[in-house]
């Protein structure tokens, strides 16, 4: 972004309303140059249902990267690589995709793909930074850290750690199956999953 205002990045893209102005049918990001986020969904009559907000570093005259992850109702949203949020609608299954940019500034783009990501349902989650909204992580206790930049052998640089008895994490999930990710070091201690 080359100016204040925001830019948008929208999935699952179903219709563009020619009556209501800026009306795009479907899932939108969007960041401001304030550094603050929304994820929300819009009909085509423009109305918005918001799904998750927040905050984040951003800096404007920088490249930043915007995504959006889609596994049937699981949407998952990233800025520069780092899980923002999680959230489940099912409201829009399938469309196309598209930029959007506040009216009158300059934004650029560069390096925009569409991927498939042939995963079978399989999603990815990071638990990232503590209390960030991503709802499948409940921790409980007092010890409980975290950081994110901290190591490029980490998923996404970030890590969670406690070093207090009888705390624990629990994960939310649907389905069959869950791989837990971890750090793995001679110098720390052993986990149970039960």
């Amino acid at each position: 972004m080359e100016q204040t205002g925001y830019v948008e990045l929208i999935g699952r893209l179903g219709a563009q309303s020619q009556s209501s102005p800026g009306a795009s049918q479907g899932y939108h990001l969007r960041i401001t140059s304030s550094a603050s986020w929304n994820l929300f969904k819009e009909d085509i009559s423009g109305h918005d249902t918001q799904l998750g907000s927040g905050t984040t570093s951003f800096v404007l005259n920088s490249w930043h990267d915007l995504s959006l992850r889609f596994v049937e109702d699981t949407i998952q949203a990233f800025i520069d690589s780092t899980l923002i949020t999680v959230v489940s609608d099912g409201t829009y299954g399938s469309g196309q995709v598209g930029l959007l940019v506040s009216k009158w500034r300059n934004a650029e783009f560069d390096n925009f793909s569409v991927t498939s990501t042939g995963d079978n349902g399989w999603i990815t989650i990071d638990d990232a930074i503590l209390g960030s909204g991503v709802e499948q992580f409940n921790y409980v206790g007092s010890g409980w850290q975290s950081c994110t930049g901290c190591g490029s052998d980490l998923y996404a640089g970030s890590n969670s750690w406690d070093n207090t008895t009888n705390d624990y994490v629990t994960v939310k999930f649907s389905g069959t199956r869950i791989k837990f990710y971890g750090v793995k070091d001679p110098q720390h201690a052993s986990a149970q999953c039960l």
